[in-house]
């Protein structure tokens, strides 16, 4: 038989639902409808507006990379597990988007290739929505 926990950790007064018991989705409900949905791989779809499609909730892995004066090319493993993800490249210091090809890798990273090596100790944020 499966069950469903629910417990409080008392170290940090944080609640928790578990399925825990092998169970290949958790479903939360409202109004006799599909509301929330979380696999045992961590996807998570929710509705909204009242509609009843479950879509996919963006998850964000904030990326960096830092120059080294003679690659031109990086990869930024963000393990969203997307085929589709949307990636910039930001210069650190300034916060300027800066100029770059992105490829998808995998779905769980990406390649950056810049036209010319940044240099070295040079520091950019790579924010990664999938």
């Amino acid at each position: 038989s499966k069950r469903l926990d629910l417990w409080v950790d008392p170290s940090t007064a944080f609640s928790y639902v578990g399925a825990n018991q092998s169970a290949q989705k958790l479903i939360l409900q409202t109004g006799n409808a599909d509301r929330l949905e979380i696999t045992n791989a961590g996807a998570v779809k929710a509705t909204r507006d009242g509609g009843s499609n479950l879509i996919q909730v963006a998850r964000i892995h904030d990326g960096s990379l830092t120059g080294n004066g003679t690659a031109t090319s990086f990869t930024v493993t963000h393990n969203l597990e997307t085929p589709k993800p949307i990636a910039v490249v930001i210069d650190h210091t300034t916060g300027a988007y800066v100029e770059a090809q992105i490829v998808v890798a995998s779905d769980n990273a990406i390649t950056v290739t810049f036209n010319n090596a940044p240099a070295s100790g040079k520091v950019y944020r790579v924010p990664v929505t999938g």
